[in-house]
């Protein structure tokens, strides 16, 4: 019984060994082909998305990377109000650079967490009833914290997960032929689904 959990340890080292001896290159660019960013996912606040990053990762220890995504979200509601639609079409762009720590390095699991900004920009038409339409737009900035996991399944590719949760302290909304609005703070969300490339 000693000399199979012996064994079994042994294989594990031997693994997690291998896995530090694989070079892995210091720049990533990486696809987002489903993620979601926002206060709510409805209305003027929230937005089913996709995206695209590149990564730059420094130094021997390879354990800080600065990380520039951009992402282009759209959000389409309809709602059935008697014999009138009322449709709701959001468009949104998010920048949102950071920096990444990486505690364990590069291995072929992956864990980092850091701080990043975030600014958004959006649009949309209301269409209100009685043949009125409204169009607004909004600005939001603000700074998230960011959770990555990502599994390198080999030196070249990669694919992971991305959770951050944040505040915009600045709310601007502006409604055609209006004075700008000033919102409160919120809470902001972003996740997603990558894809990467190294090299």
């Amino acid at each position: 019984m000693n000399s199979k959990i012996l064994s079994i340890l042994l294989c594990v080292l031997s693994t997690s060994a291998t896995a530090q001896q694989t070079s892995y290159g210091s720049n990533i660019i990486r696809l987002t082909p489903l993620s979601g960013f926002g206060q709510t996912f409805n209305e003027y606040n929230g937005h089913w998305s996709i995206g695209m990053s590149y990564e730059y990762i420094l130094g021997r220890q390879q354990r800080i990377g600065i990380c520039i995504p951009f992402y282009y979200g759209l959000n389409v509601q309809t709602d059935e109000f008697g014999s009138n639609g009322i449709i709701i079409n959001n468009y949104s762009y998010l920048w949102n650079p950071g920096v990444k720590f990486y505690p364990f390095g590069q291995t072929r699991l992956n864990y980092a967490l850091g701080p990043s900004v975030f600014a958004a920009y959006g649009d949309a038409s209301t269409y209100m009833g009685m043949g009125r339409t409204e169009i607004a737009t909004y600005r939001k900035f603000g700074m998230m914290i960011n959770n990555y996991l990502h599994f390198n399944c080999t030196p070249l590719f990669n694919i992971g997960m991305e959770l951050a949760i944040g505040i915009s302290p600045i709310n601007k909304r502006r409604v055609a032929f209006q004075q700008e609005q000033s919102l409160e703070t919120a809470s902001f969300i972003k996740l997603g689904f990558q894809v990467g490339f190294r090299f």
